[in-house]
Protein backbone atom coordinates (compact mmCIF):
# COMPACT_ATOMS: atom_id res chain seq x y z
CA UNK A 1 0.00 0.00 0.00
CA UNK A 2 1.32 3.50 -0.56
CA UNK A 3 2.29 5.83 2.24
CA UNK A 4 -1.31 8.03 1.49
CA UNK A 5 -2.68 9.66 4.86
CA UNK A 6 -5.64 8.45 6.38
CA UNK A 7 -8.84 10.86 5.13
CA UNK A 8 -11.14 12.52 7.75
CA UNK A 9 -12.01 10.15 10.68
CA UNK A 10 -14.81 7.47 10.73
CA UNK A 11 -18.51 8.52 12.22
CA UNK A 12 -19.47 6.14 14.89
CA UNK A 13 -21.48 3.57 14.27
CA UNK A 14 -24.82 3.97 14.82
CA UNK A 15 -26.29 0.54 15.79
CA UNK A 16 -22.93 -1.27 17.00
CA UNK A 17 -25.22 -4.15 18.30
CA UNK A 18 -26.57 -5.09 14.92
CA UNK A 19 -25.12 -7.44 12.85
CA UNK A 20 -24.17 -4.97 10.07
CA UNK A 21 -22.74 -3.00 13.19
CA UNK A 22 -20.73 -5.70 14.59
CA UNK A 23 -19.25 -6.80 11.30
CA UNK A 24 -18.35 -2.84 10.66
CA UNK A 25 -16.66 -2.96 13.74
CA UNK A 26 -14.48 -6.22 13.31
CA UNK A 27 -13.69 -4.49 9.66
CA UNK A 28 -12.63 -1.30 11.17
CA UNK A 29 -10.21 -3.20 13.83
CA UNK A 30 -8.67 -4.73 10.86
CA UNK A 31 -8.17 -1.84 8.81
CA UNK A 32 -6.75 -0.14 11.65
CA UNK A 33 -4.47 -2.96 12.81
CA UNK A 34 -2.81 -2.52 9.25
CA UNK A 35 -2.10 0.68 9.68
CA UNK A 36 -5.44 2.62 8.34
CA UNK A 37 -5.12 2.56 4.83
CA UNK A 38 -7.19 4.60 2.75
CA UNK A 39 -9.76 3.32 1.06
CA UNK A 40 -8.44 4.47 -2.32
CA UNK A 41 -5.39 2.14 -1.12
CA UNK A 42 -7.34 -0.60 -0.47
CA UNK A 43 -9.62 -0.36 -3.53
CA UNK A 44 -6.39 -0.06 -5.51
CA UNK A 45 -5.96 -3.74 -4.68
CA UNK A 46 -9.43 -5.01 -4.98
CA UNK A 47 -12.26 -5.31 -7.38
CA UNK A 48 -14.29 -3.07 -5.26
CA UNK A 49 -14.58 0.97 -5.27
CA UNK A 50 -13.32 2.95 -2.48
CA UNK A 51 -16.91 4.22 -1.40
CA UNK A 52 -18.21 0.13 -1.31
CA UNK A 53 -15.02 -0.79 1.07
CA UNK A 54 -15.63 2.67 3.06
CA UNK A 55 -19.94 1.40 2.82
CA UNK A 56 -19.29 -1.95 4.33
CA UNK A 57 -17.51 -0.27 7.71
CA UNK A 58 -19.85 2.31 8.20
CA UNK A 59 -22.18 -0.63 9.29
CA UNK A 60 -25.38 1.10 7.74
CA UNK A 61 -26.15 -2.35 5.76
CA UNK A 62 -24.84 -5.45 5.90
CA UNK A 63 -22.31 -5.92 2.83
CA UNK A 64 -21.94 -8.85 0.58
CA UNK A 65 -20.01 -11.55 1.52
CA UNK A 66 -17.69 -10.72 -1.51
CA UNK A 67 -17.02 -6.90 -0.51
CA UNK A 68 -16.06 -8.51 3.40
CA UNK A 69 -14.02 -10.83 1.41
CA UNK A 70 -12.11 -8.13 -0.79
CA UNK A 71 -11.97 -5.89 2.14
CA UNK A 72 -9.35 -8.42 3.92
CA UNK A 73 -7.59 -9.28 0.60
CA UNK A 74 -6.75 -5.29 0.72
CA UNK A 75 -5.88 -4.96 4.24
CA UNK A 76 -3.79 -8.68 3.75
CA UNK A 77 -6.16 -10.76 5.58
CA UNK A 78 -7.63 -14.22 4.89
CA UNK A 79 -10.44 -13.83 2.52
CA UNK A 80 -11.72 -17.22 3.50
CA UNK A 81 -11.30 -16.44 7.26
CA UNK A 82 -13.23 -13.23 6.80
CA UNK A 83 -16.35 -15.43 5.23
CA UNK A 84 -16.32 -17.48 7.97
CA UNK A 85 -17.05 -13.79 10.21
CA UNK A 86 -19.49 -12.85 7.71
CA UNK A 87 -21.46 -15.87 8.15
CA UNK A 88 -21.51 -15.98 12.21
CA UNK A 89 -21.90 -12.42 12.53
CA UNK A 90 -25.75 -13.24 11.06
CA UNK A 91 -26.13 -15.84 13.58
CA UNK A 92 -28.10 -14.49 16.69
CA UNK A 93 -26.31 -14.49 19.67
CA UNK A 94 -26.60 -17.46 21.81
CA UNK A 95 -28.23 -17.05 25.53
CA UNK A 96 -25.89 -17.59 28.12
CA UNK A 97 -27.91 -20.11 29.96
CA UNK A 98 -30.53 -22.29 28.09
CA UNK A 99 -34.15 -21.78 29.43
CA UNK A 100 -35.62 -24.35 31.85
CA UNK A 101 -37.64 -27.11 30.55
CA UNK A 102 -40.20 -26.63 32.95
CA UNK A 103 -40.22 -23.79 35.09
CA UNK A 104 -39.87 -25.18 38.80
CA UNK A 105 -43.13 -23.81 39.67
CA UNK A 106 -45.11 -25.79 37.45
CA UNK A 107 -45.77 -29.31 37.75
CA UNK A 108 -46.08 -31.04 34.19
CA UNK A 109 -49.70 -31.64 32.81
CA UNK A 110 -49.37 -35.53 33.44
CA UNK A 111 -50.16 -37.20 36.34
CA UNK A 112 -47.04 -38.78 38.45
Amino acid sequence: MSARKSGRPERPISDPESPAGRLAGQLRNLRSSKGNPTYRDMADRVYFSAGTLSAAARGDHFPTRAVVMAFAEACGADPAEWARRWYEVQRPPRPATPPPRWPPSVAPPWPG
